[in-house]
């Protein structure tokens, strides 16, 4: 889609360009002849968003969504495999959950720089459940070295529902995306770009959001003071050391 786009983009920028060239009738006549050559881009732009799009979530559901239920199978049957190696796994995940949170802040970014980018978003909230489903599992398996299964039981249970979840979400966007209207020149999301995982990918939208409706209740900026920004960088650590100690309470 991405290449597509591209390709599209570039197609109207030579379109525009020959439209300022009137000088002569052959150029007239080059003009329409390129400009009926360049459409073909924008056609196969339409058709691939039409069909190969919807085609190609449809499948992806249908993977998410049996994958997931083969898991939940697994894990309510009570099948239970013991790592032989739990630490050296642990490291491997976390070597996963590092490249794979680096390859998600850098294609989540460059979804938001250009809007022909914005594609990227999709594979980007993918990366980052991906990170942190990796470092999850690296605790649980650090913690089954030490003969505690019940953080990678847990673990397990969340994977094989989210991946449910994310399935039923893909498809029932797929239908959506089949009769929503397209609007020329309007960016269309995909529907496997998750709006479920988008959230915790694009957590400071959602925080801007709430900042801007703060302002506008108090009626001054309060999202600009220095109180509200030490408490905004704050508020993940806060958060996480609360949920320790009423866990080391318990």
């Amino acid at each position: 889609q991405f290449h597509q786009r591209t390709l599209a983009e570039q197609e109207k920028l030579d379109v525009g360009q020959l439209a300022k060239d009137e000088q002569t009738a052959t150029i007239f006549q080059a003009r329409r002849e390129h400009g009926e050559l360049f459409a073909a881009a924008q056609g196969r732009l339409r058709l691939f968003e039409k069909w190969f799009l919807p085609i190609f979530s449809g499948v992806i559901a249908i993977y998410q969504i049996a994958i997931g239920l083969y898991l939940f199978k697994a894990v309510y049957l009570g099948s239970e495999v013991e790592p032989k190696q739990p630490l050296v796994c642990a490291v491997y995940m976390t070597g996963v959950a590092f490249v794979s949170f680096l390859l998600s802040r850098y294609t989540t970014g460059m979804s938001t720089a250009q809007i022909e980018w914005k594609p990227l978003r999709a594979g980007g909230s993918f990366l980052l459940c991906i990170a942190l489903t990796c470092f999850a599992m690296a605790i649980g398996l650090a913690l089954a070295h030490f003969k505690i299964f019940i953080w990678i039981n847990i673990i397990s249970w969340i994977i094989a529902i989210l991946l449910i979840l994310i399935g039923a979400e893909t498809a029932l966007n797929t239908v959506f995306d089949i009769y929503r209207p397209r609007l020329q020149g309007q960016y269309s999301r995909s529907a496997f770009d998750s709006r479920l995982l988008g959230v915790f990918n694009e957590a400071g939208g959602i925080l801007h959001t709430a900042a801007d409706a703060i302002d506008y209740q108090f009626g001054f900026k309060v999202s600009q003071t220095w109180f509200y920004k030490l408490l905004e960088k704050a508020v993940v650590p806060l958060v996480l050391f609360a949920g320790t100690i009423l866990y080391l309470l318990s």
